[in-house]
């Protein structure tokens, strides 16, 4: 028998030890590069579910993100993470970040730190109509010291915030490279996450007009439109109904679609990541059952306000997977198409399921992931939700941080295991965010 020397053998374990490491880290992180990126939902005291879920993806799994989006409390994670410098050192600036976002969410004492009840609020709302419920200058201030406009648009890592204008109802993303007064974008930061009549809504100048004026226009919570801000990354405008009715004369020129708030992406997307504050299932559009019947005008509102804001929230994220399945149908469709049949027949299929001012149809959704034959392709997508309600929107006490930050691990881990095939890291969490038994008693982590 051939015996080995031993400085070979030696060498050739190794080998094989390092090896066995590299196989086992690939199967817990992403892959390296920013082509990626990071959707947070509104949720007011379940940002720190985001938080935690945030950790879990960037410090645990390595995944970096070059493209972030927000709404109301995920505009303002999302804006404290857009700082960390999009460079050779992308990845650790950004852990940097994120430990900065958790620390601040557990720094958080209760209510008072995000805002004060104004006095006699509610019974000057109902009799004297006044504008909102709550005076938010503790969150103005959070803020003015923590979202840095220069350092985000010197750091290149791109950053959209959702806003809706109240003049005319329209859903915009705000861009710190367009808005470049620091403190006008700091007020479109508030302006998200500014829920109507809880607080007042930041008034910000309009574009100057063709004599030079500029008149203040209200802004709002972009979660009264859209709670998830996705429609963004499958179109770049809204749907027009001159697409549903295309031979119809009294429409005028046809135009693919309806110019809105949304513009194109800087680069090419090919992962979305997404964090939503509130329980999500696909396959069901029920919201937490009631056990009771209410009697209370003042639940009964509170329900009517639910029921509202949950068809929006439910809206974004039914239509971003109906947009991705059907992306994904029509790579598989041209592939089949380019397989069987000639070049020719092949250019045929690409101008019906085309897009662009080119093509002969214009297929109803695109995405900012260009393929290389001519059209956008889907993304590997995955949602990361809670299993309940862990909170109000008000809930800001430290145990309710605590609990949602460890929540927000331990579904993001369960996300990537089950969307993007990696190995499971819950212990992680569990060591990051450690919680009680009795925490955990009526509401037991998910099976994976």
């Amino acid at each position: 028998m051939n015996r080995c020397k031993p400085l070979v053998c030696l060498t050739a374990l190794v080998c094989i030890v390092n090896s066995s490491a590299s196989l086992a880290e690939a199967a817990t992180k992403c892959t390296p590069g920013d082509e990626r990126a990071l959707v947070l939902s509104g949720g007011g005291a379940k940002g720190a579910f985001e938080a935690g879920a945030i950790f879990h993806f960037v410090n645990h799994r390595d995944c970096d993100f070059r493209d972030i989006a927000g709404v109301s409390v995920g505009a303002l994670n999302g804006a404290y993470l857009a700082e960390a410098p999009l460079d050779e050192n992308s990845l650790s600036n950004l852990q940097q970040r994120t430990q900065g976002l958790v620390e601040f969410w557990r720094s958080i004492n209760g209510p008072d730190d995000i805002l004060h009840p104004r006095f006699l609020g509610k019974l000057r709302f109902f009799l004297f109509g006044l504008d909102s419920l709550n005076d938010f200058t503790p969150l103005q201030k959070i803020i003015e010291k923590g979202v840095h406009p220069t350092k985000i648009r010197e750091g290149n890592r791109s950053l959209r915030v959702g806003v809706v204008s109240f003049y005319d109802g329209v859903y915009h993303e705000v861009d710190p490279k367009q808005v470049t007064d620091d403190g006008e974008f700091r007020k479109y930061v508030l302006a998200s996450a500014s829920i109507p009549v809880n607080a007042r809504l930041p008034r910000i100048p309009s574009v100057a007009s063709d004599d030079g004026t500029r008149s203040e226009i209200q802004y709002a919570d972009g979660g009264v439109s859209h709670t998830t801000p996705l429609v963004a990354y499958f179109s770049p405008c809204d749907f027009s109904p001159k697409l549903l009715f295309r031979e119809a004369t009294r429409f005028g020129p046809v135009t693919p679609c309806v110019t809105s708030g949304l513009r194109e992406h800087d680069g090419p997307i090919k992962e979305l990541f997404v964090v939503v504050a509130n329980p999500y299932d696909p396959a069901s559009t029920s919201l937490e059952t009631k056990k009771t019947a209410i009697s209370d005008g003042r639940e009964i509102l509170e329900r009517t306000l639910d029921v509202l804001t949950t068809s929006p929230y439910r809206w974004d994220l039914n239509f971003a997977l109906a947009a991705n399945r059907m992306l994904r149908w029509r790579q598989k469709a041209y592939a089949w198409a380019k397989s069987i049949a000639p070049e020719d027949k092949a250019r045929e299929v690409i101008a019906v399921l085309g897009e662009g001012s080119s093509s002969q149809e214009q297929f109803p959704v695109r995405s900012a992931n260009p393929g290389p034959d001519g059209f956008s392709l889907p993304y590997e997508m995955g949602i990361v939700a809670p299993s309940r309600v862990y909170a109000n929107t008000y809930g800001f006490d430290k145990a309710n941080v605590r609990l949602l930050l460890y929540k927000g691990c331990i579904h993001a881990d369960l996300m990537v295991v089950r969307e993007f095939r990696m190995d499971s890291m819950r212990d992680a969490c569990r060591g990051e965010f450690p919680v009680t038994p009795e925490q955990l008693r009526d509401d037991p982590d998910p099976p994976l």
